[in-house]
């Protein structure tokens, strides 16, 4: 290993060890949701990585990962709320094609890109407020996979509806 790769990893572990428990208890009281605060959190290290260069020149390298994890917490909510009205504006284009013509095709509205269970999971969680652990309770697979299903859903979700 490079010294001074081997340096940026043991300033990072360093800050890891002095700062992710007060991290993650804010990220969780911002989200709301254990899951996605951890996944904030991580993505706030791997960044640190990413910078350490700079990070690492800082006076006061826990003020930049605060701010990152902010910023990073505000991409990530921004992304839930937008993806929460595609999925209304989704479920009401269904609802007045079912008015109009009493049955939903749903093989051209989102079976074509998502299956039933991710959509109906994508619903509970951006919808109705479900955690990732209460899905992972509900339908019985490890909170990891409720997390990696949701994004790969959002993903295909995301690419097919683009702006």
């Amino acid at each position: 290993m490079h010294s001074d790769c081997k340096e940026h990893r043991e300033f990072v572990d360093k800050l890891y060890r002095d700062y992710s428990a007060a991290l993650l208890w804010f990220a969780k009281s911002q989200m709301r949701d254990d899951y996605l605060a951890q996944v904030a959190v991580q993505e706030v290290f791997l960044l640190s990585l990413e910078k350490c260069e700079i990070l690492i020149t800082k006076p006061k390298p826990e003020k930049w990962v605060y701010e990152s994890l902010r910023r990073i917490i505000k991409s990530m909510q921004r992304e839930q709320s937008e993806l929460k009205k595609r999925i209304v504006s989704l479920e009401d284009h269904l609802q007045n094609e079912a008015q109009t013509t009493d049955e939903v095709n749903l093989d051209t509205s989102f079976k074509d890109i998502i299956s039933d269970k991710d959509f109906e999971m994508l619903k509970r969680k951006y919808v109705h407020g479900y955690t990732y652990e209460e899905l992972a309770e509900e339908i019985g697979i490890p909170t990891s996979t409720v997390g990696m299903r949701l994004k790969r859903a959002k993903d295909k979700f995301r690419e097919k509806y683009k702006r």
